[in-house]
């Protein structure tokens, strides 16, 4: 159900809304060294010393690799500790991947007066982005592909949180109520526009401004779908609701992926293991995140249907 606002959330929606048409919205940017090192990292041939180079400079980046090749997920019989070992270990889509997550937490917790709405969007994105890359090998995806997909369907709430904390400086209260309408309404569009700016590839781009419809995707309605569904399940763990679990069964977009049975229920089992949530490390890649439904927050994003 669409919550009707009246006097300033009304006026700010629709600001923004105009905004938003007119394409005269700020985009945020990645950081220069990430965006440097992700255009390396799409080039199967990439020289891995270039790769060293760029990523040495930024402390973030270097400590987040070695973390994420020492982490269970990777992790080989002895440990590694240069950045070239790090990403022999963990290969290029992983680095990807590795990148994206990192830069992305960064760029939303720089968000201020709506830390607490930012803080609750990585977690459910970062959930999200764990829940596809589980679900992925079922459905014959790899798996990194999986995570980037899960992980930035919803980036274009980045762009809406720096508008929104615009328009609630000076003491202007941004409600619970508004911040899910301008997500419902504008994510989409302003993911795409995102995705587009990042210099994403065209699935990302096109999943991010068309994913809750998934049908009208008509380019990538399989990575549609699948971060459609991802974002169901993870919905329905993080709220421990057996009514959402139930439902799972019978949801288009796991219809459309799974249409035989024994995958359909491979899936559903994964969705119904709900594993227990391991403490966020720092960067969020390779470790689990509490899901959006822990934090303590007012469920701004889950309420968009984001």
């Amino acid at each position: 159900m669409t919550v009707i606002l009246e006097g300033p959330d009304e006026e700010i929606l629709w600001s923004i809304g105009r905004r938003i048409e007119a394409g005269r919205f700020e985009l945020p940017t990645l950081p220069s060294t990430s965006m440097s090192v992700i255009e390396l990292a799409n080039n199967p041939s990439v020289e891995f010393s270039s790769l060293v180079g760029q990523i040495s400079v930024d402390p973030v980046l270097s400590s987040e690799l070695l973390r994420t090749a020492n982490s269970v997920m990777f992790a080989g019989e002895e440990p590694v500790d240069t950045l070239h070992s790090a990403i022999v270990r963990i290969g290029l889509r992983a680095l990807r991947s590795m990148i994206l997550s990192v830069s992305m937490r960064g760029t939303i917790l720089r968000s201020g007066v709506l830390a607490e709405y930012a803080e609750d969007v990585w977690s459910q994105s970062h959930s999200v982005a764990l829940t596809a890359r589980a679900i992925a090998p079922v459905l014959g995806v790899d798996p990194e592909r999986a995570f980037l997909l899960g992980l930035l369907q919803d980036v274009g709430k980045i762009a809406l949180i720096a508008m929104l904390s615009k328009e609630c400086k000076g003491g202007r209260v941004c409600s619970p109520e508004l911040v899910g309408r301008v997500f419902q309404a504008y994510h989409q569009t302003a993911g795409a526009a995102m995705a587009r700016k990042w210099r994403l590839p065209a699935e990302l781009i096109s999943v991010a401004g068309c994913h809750h419809e998934w049908q009208d995707n008509e380019e990538f309605a399989r990575a549609a779908a699948l971060a459609n569904l991802a974002h169901h399940i993870e919905l329905a763990q993080s709220l421990r609701d057996p009514k959402l679990l139930s439902e799972l069964s019978s949801l288009p977009s796991l219809l459309f992926l799974a249409p035989q049975e024994e995958t359909r229920q491979r899936l559903l089992s994964i969705a119904h293991a709900s594993p227990e949530p391991e403490p966020a490390l720092p960067g969020s890649y390779a470790g689990d995140s509490p899901s959006s439904s822990e934090s303590g927050l007012p469920s701004a994003a889950g309420a968009s249907g984001a």
